[in-house]
């Protein structure tokens, strides 16, 4: 049963017609709601993240009430975490620049780190923790706030929140969207659950069009409230890369002789399944070497690679053995090719960088959390070898879509997929400039997806 009293908005562009489904309401709001927030408040007691989440919440109305009347009218993004975050920081810029300071800005996210990633990176006028997705809480911080847009980055849609914007003629936007084959989303009972969800929100952008695709075949949201807008994380990327172009350390390193093989972000879990096929592969060829970037280059993790490669037959030596790592001045005796050949870096910050002296990367998290950024190695035209956990980076699977990527799962797999990338230069290039390509496409996307939000966002006043 669904209750329609809305057609469009005549003043702006076509909307998405008020459609609330009404079982899902009561199925969501009479057993999920109750089941999630008594999970939360269960597992402070045993997670450290549900309890920060819990505390971070602690007197979140006083502060939005002592807010409320300097964010009212306010374009409202929500981003669950750190990554969604990092999309919409460029976008929240953007529209800020083309509005102006009489329009505010809020973000809300749902987890602790996003929170702590949000508040050392602030692009928004207010950061606060989104309430649990209780009625009441969405009705309660809606009356408060009446934005002017409501704007969910990547994927983080909370049902009732979504449900009573579209009550209150809240335009709704979800961007850099994405949809993964194997989400769980389009499942079963969750793939009618959230057609309930998806069909409300006005305007969705796309990644790319697989995942445009998939919203409107999925979910059935119409043709032409679905468009290909693109990630905006990209131009980040873009951007540093650019930025990296005169860094004298990957400057130096490019020009040394090596072939490298750049190891990002590296995890001891990675390191079981790449070591040691990485350090015989790299034995076996007199012009190749590794550059490998620990997640956290502490000195306990440096000295147990540090011995382990010796174990296997190589030397490494640290980056700041190299270089001087504040000015990028080579140190004494850096000259010596001999030394460069395996390297550890051993500082934060660099990583970036460093994929432009490479010809071949690994990119770890695939065996713990999941895999880390793939697209500061694919700007630079590197195939990617990453962790088969990586539905949480969409791009992964893009990458693996088009040929510039491959996730491995066992010693023997990574073995196979480097030596093939090295004994065959041919499909090494072609691997390299298909991951170029998925990044080249989607520059740009900050403006396409600013400009799909401007469309629903005016300098008028807020929304009842």
């Amino acid at each position: 049963m669904e209750s329609n009293t809305r057609e469009s908005n005549p003043t702006g562009p076509e909307r998405a017609p008020l459609k609330l489904p009404v079982i899902s309401w009561l199925a969501y709001n009479g057993l999920a709601v109750p089941l999630l927030i008594g999970g939360m408040h269960t597992a402070r007691f045993f997670d450290e993240k549900a309890r920060a989440g819990i505390e971070g919440r602690r007197h979140l109305w006083a502060r939005l009430d002592a807010r409320a009347q300097s964010l009212q009218g306010c374009v409202w993004f929500h981003a669950s975490s750190a990554g969604e975050y990092e999309q919409a920081r460029p976008m929240i810029r953007a529209l800020r620049e083309k509005l102006g300071p009489s329009v505010p800005t809020l973000l809300t996210v749902f987890s602790p780190s996003g929170h702590g990633h949000a508040s050392n990176h602030p692009e928004t006028d207010a950061i606060e923790y989104l309430p649990f997705d209780s009625f009441p809480a969405a009705e309660r911080i809606l009356a408060k706030l009446k934005p002017r847009a409501l704007v969910f980055v990547r994927y983080d849609c909370w049902p009732n929140l979504v449900w009573s914007a579209k009550r209150r003629d809240v335009p709704l936007l979800l961007l850099g969207a994405s949809l993964h084959e194997r989400s769980q989303r389009l499942n079963g009972t969750a793939r009618s659950f959230f057609e309930g969800v998806y069909r409300q929100i006005d305007a969705i952008g796309a990644i790319d069009e697989s995942h445009a695709q998939r919203f409107r075949s999925a979910f059935q949201v119409p043709t032409e409230r679905v468009r290909v807008t693109g990630d905006s994380r990209v131009d980040q990327v873009v951007a540093r890369h650019e930025a990296a172009a005169d860094a004298p350390i990957p400057k130096a390193l490019a020009e040394n002789g090596w072939r490298y093989l750049i190891v990002g972000s590296s995890w001891p879990a990675d390191e079981r399944v790449y070591l040691d096929a990485a350090c015989s592969t790299v034995m076996a060829h007199d012009d190749w070497g590794m550059i490998i970037a620990p997640h956290e280059p502490t000195l306990a993790h440096l000295e147990a690679l540090e011995n382990t490669i010796a174990a296997k037959g190589l030397q490494a030596v640290r980056l700041s053995d190299l270089f001087d790592m504040r000015t990028g001045a080579r140190r004494d005796g850096a000259d010596d090719q001999g030394r460069q050949r395996v390297i550890l870096v051993d500082g934060v910050g660099l990583l970036a960088a460093l994929y432009r002296a490479g010809t071949v990367a690994y990119v770890g998290g695939g065996f713990t959390t999941g895999v880390h950024s793939v697209l500061e190695p694919a700007v630079c035209g590197l195939p990617v070898l990453f962790g088969p956990r990586h539905v949480n980076a969409v791009e992964a699977g893009l990458l693996i879509e088009r040929g510039g990527g491959r996730a491995v799962e066992t010693t023997q797999e990574f073995r196979d997929e480097f030596d093939g990338l090295i004994d065959d230069e041919p499909h090494r290039t072609r691997a390299g400039e298909r991951a170029r390509a998925l990044v080249q496409e989607q520059a740009g996307a900050t403006e396409r997806n600013v400009d799909l939000l401007l469309r629903y966002v005016g300098k008028g006043d807020a929304q009842a």
